[in-house]
């Protein structure tokens, strides 16, 4: 079982849609419970630890015991935060709901964000705060949502290879979230995922997630090369320990050799194997999807007829739809 970047990232664009309920007046009609259960069930790997991969991977911890001597947080409070808050205002009406709603589901892409950055901070080898003190923790706290904001893609695993192989998947991991943010935009898939969002107006959400897609793959492709390039002989590795947690069976015979397999480094790639046409490729992509996704949520009419005689009957059809 292990933490995905991808489904953290999707889970992230997609909750963001219960944003555009916020101002609207009156109740705000969802089933914050039904989130709460998809958070706490399918989504637990993604919301679990955030504190304890904070101070390790961007705090610079040695360990997890030496986390769990020094921290006051001996359990995953943010998580049961998420899933309580949410549970709770599926008990409750009127205002209570919606302000219950709104911050549980804001904590979640906080703490989804900080364990993206944390990974992130941690492929780009960024030096860890070597600070102490009550206000250490919430430093590296922000640096790590900060980075999971500007940079998430640089912690996917499958990123985490570097080289063209790292770049063809983080391209391709982009324009997966593209896609699944674009089909929660749907009416139908709205009722199933996020009740009572679609009858909230999406086009702020729309402009300002794309704007953001582009952004945060274009800075992914800009500092990608910071990655180091890995292959399978890096992760060779002399056993010395009789007991190893990381071994399947729990156990290693002492002088054989160790071979960790990522597989990460099987994947094949279905682009040119070049890095210029894949960063030109990634930031063309960026660029015509961020602006399909900001064009979604525009409304003035100079610019539908515009583009409804320039471009076509699709992107009228789009937005027609909304």
């Amino acid at each position: 079982v292990t933490f995905s970047g991808l489904e953290a990232t999707v889970a992230i664009t997609v909750l963001s849609r219960f944003f555009a309920c916020a101002s609207q007046p009156g109740e705000l009609g969802a089933r914050p419970a039904y989130i709460s259960l998809i958070l706490g069930l399918v989504l637990t790997e993604e919301i679990s630890l955030c504190l304890l991969n904070v101070t390790i991977l961007v705090k610079g911890c040695p360990s997890v015991g030496a986390y769990v001597l020094t921290s006051s947080f001996s359990s995953d409070w943010l998580r049961k935060l998420i899933v309580f808050s949410l549970a709770l205002a599926g008990s409750v009406t009127g205002s209570a709901q919606k302000i219950l709603t709104i911050f549980g589901v804001s904590l979640a892409c906080v703490v989804l964000a900080a364990n993206i950055g944390a990974r992130s901070w941690k492929n780009l080898q960024v030096q860890t705060l070597d600070c102490s003190g009550p206000f250490g923790s919430i430093i590296a706290f922000l640096l790590a949502v900060f980075a999971g904001i500007c940079v998430p893609y640089l912690g996917y695993r499958e990123v985490e290879v570097g080289g063209n192989r790292g770049l063809h998947n983080l391209i391709k991991s982009a324009f997966f979230v593209a896609v699944f943010f674009m089909a929660s935009d749907i009416d139908k898939i709205q009722k199933v995922l996020l009740f009572g969002s679609q009858e909230c107006a999406q086009n702020t959400v729309n402009v300002v997630l794309g704007l953001w897609w582009s952004f945060s793959i274009i800075a992914s492709l800009m500092f990608h090369s910071r990655l180091p390039v890995r292959t399978a002989a890096d992760e060779y590795e002399e056993p010395f320990l009789v007991r190893d947690q990381t071994s399947p069976v729990g156990y290693v015979v002492p002088g054989i050799p160790k071979f960790t397999l990522d597989p990460a480094n099987n994947s094949k790639t279905f682009l040119l194997n070049n890095s210029a046409c894949l960063l030109v490729f990634g930031g063309t992509m960026a660029l015509l999807i961020g602006f399909l996704i900001i064009f979604m949520g525009l409304h003035p009419s100079e610019m539908q007829i515009f583009f409804c005689n320039k471009i076509g009957s699709f992107f009228c059809d789009v937005h027609s739809s909304n």
